[in-house]
């Protein structure tokens, strides 16, 4: 690990120096593990990086006058090496840039930035960490990297010390600045997800934040000669996201009266039922995606009917939309998606209404393609990878097969094949075969390709000889008048797929 992170020459004739010349920089025997010193020297190396100043440039003449060279104070660079310090950025940023854009060493290195950077115990390392990662991470993004750790990192700084003023401190401001680029290089389908991974509290932090920014960027444009709306009220109006009462916003945020909740729940529907299509025409984009992050954050209500009246909400707010759906399909299948493990037949349906009117307004694969992503086909909860599977299987056997890139979604759903549960490996069988018929006789070798890509990948024994056996079979699961999946061939009928990683799994 250590060597994955090793500075160009020049810094480690920096290290060698810190330690004193002709010193070992080995660790003295004895002294911790080898996991440990490597931790240490990362932590040391990350330091040096973060912390180094501008290359020097060659010789330009000194500038004279006020501002010149004779305005360098004491251990200041003169001005003439600082604005050549503006011609890029260092060897060593750009080396630890290129780490990044590789999948092995970059993993390694983004897990030093969050370990020794981000949760460092300098706050002013912590701080200089969270404004270099949006020059780190792109665009365009490296490829590959799981961001889960560093966006928890990040938010979790949100709340460091305010200022004396009462406004966010510079480490609390820095992290959300960095949150906000990131979601800018990642669009909002995957940011959202990644803040859907947060727990409720962070993101509710985050959405507070977002809120007030936006008050201020309103309220710094336009007309500035009026009297500026007061800091109890940024956006000069008594409604939160542009929509809703902020009286009615802080029932659905009472822990203490769940009667409360499920009533202003009821209100809330009615205040998009009555809302005219101007006002949501007018409402802006980063209001509507607050107002989406408000519900996903509602859905964690321990109470079924704010719950169920969530769901029915996201719904409305779907068909409200109309073609502006679009923009913010991602949160709204991240919303749906979090509520996929839940056994209730009330929330099962009211959460397949909500994707099947998604899928009519855009389409099945956008919608497809985002339930596949890895934070819903490897979510820990069984049920869920279940139900993504069974969602698929749903929408092929409802639209036509024009309407699907059905080679990706056979690459998208062999990785259920080789699950740790029976119930997923089943589904995604039922889900090969009705891809295998909507493909056509004589048009499966994608699919194959998919299943020998698994093999090869996962280690899965046996997936290929479970996959032609379902092929035999004639049948195909069916849909009934309520829209329910009904899988007609018993469970314990159809071949295992064993996965070698998993053979102590049930």
């Amino acid at each position: 690990m250590a060597a994955a992170l090793a500075l160009p020459p020049q810094a480690g004739s920096m290290e060698a120096s810190e330690r004193g010349a002709g010193g070992d920089t080995r660790a003295p025997k004895g002294r911790g593990s080898p996991a440990e010193r490597d931790r240490e020297q990362e932590a040391a190396l990350l330091q040096q990086l973060l912390r180094r100043g501008p290359e020097p440039g060659p010789a330009l003449p000194a500038l004279s006058g006020p501002g010149g060279e004779e305005g360098a104070g004491p251990g200041e660079l003169p001005l003439a090496e600082l604005v050549r310090g503006l011609r890029g950025e260092s060897p060593a940023l750009r080396d630890l840039r290129r780490r990044l854009a590789r999948p092995g060493p970059g993993a390694q290195a983004l897990r030093a930035l969050v370990e020794h950077g981000l949760e460092s115990a300098d706050p002013a390392l912590r701080t200089a960490t969270a404004l270099l990662l949006p020059a780190l991470l792109g665009p365009p993004l490296p490829r590959g990297l799981d961001l889960g750790d560093l966006t928890l990192s990040l938010a979790r700084k949100l709340g460091a010390p305010a200022r004396p003023g009462g406004g966010p401190g510079e480490e609390a401001a820095a992290a959300f600045s960095s949150l906000r680029q990131l979601g800018e290089t990642l669009g909002p389908e995957r940011f959202h997800g990644y803040l859907g991974r947060l727990p409720s509290a962070l993101r509710g932090h985050y959405n507070r934040l977002l809120e007030a920014r936006l008050g201020e960027d309103l309220c710094g444009g336009g007309d500035t000669s009026g009297p500026r709306p007061t800091e109890q009220d940024p956006l000069s109006t008594n409604l939160k996201f542009g929509l809703i009462p902020q009286e009615l916003h802080g029932r659905l945020l009472d822990q203490e009266d769940y009667k409360n909740r499920t009533q202003a729940v009821e209100e809330l529907k009615q205040v998009l039922t009555d809302a005219s299509p101007a006002c949501l025409a007018s409402t802006p984009a980063p209001s509507l995606l607050g107002l989406i992050s408000f519900l996903y954050t509602l859905l964690d209500d321990s109470n079924f009917k704010v719950v169920h009246g969530t769901l029915e909400v996201l719904h409305l707010l779907a068909l409200r939309l109309g073609e502006r759906v679009q923009a913010y399909l991602g949160p709204l299948v991240s919303a749906a998606a979090k509520v996929l493990g839940d056994n209730k037949l009330a929330i099962r349906q009211e959460y397949n209404q909500l994707f099947w009117r998604l899928m009519k307004a855009v389409g099945p694969q956008q919608v497809l393609c985002l339930l596949l992503q890895p934070e819903h086909l490897q979510h820990k909860n069984s049920k869920v990878r279940e139900e993504v599977v069974n969602i698929c299987i749903g929408s092929l056997l409802t639209y036509p097969s024009e309407d699907f890139d059905l080679p990706k979604l056979a690459f998208g759903l062999a990785p259920a094949l080789v699950d740790s549960k029976r119930r997923v490996r089943h589904a995604a069988l039922e889900a090969f075969a009705v891809l295998a018929s909507s493909m056509g006789s004589g048009k499966t070798s994608l699919l194959f390709k998919a299943v020998d890509a698994v093999e090869l990948q996962d280690n899965g024994d046996g997936v290929m000889h479970a996959v032609q056996a379902r092929l035999a079979r004639k049948t195909l699961p069916k849909l009934t008048d309520q829209g329910k999946l009904f899988i007609n061939v018993e469970l314990q009928k159809l071949p295992l797929v064993h996965c070698l990683k998993r053979q102590s799994s049930p």
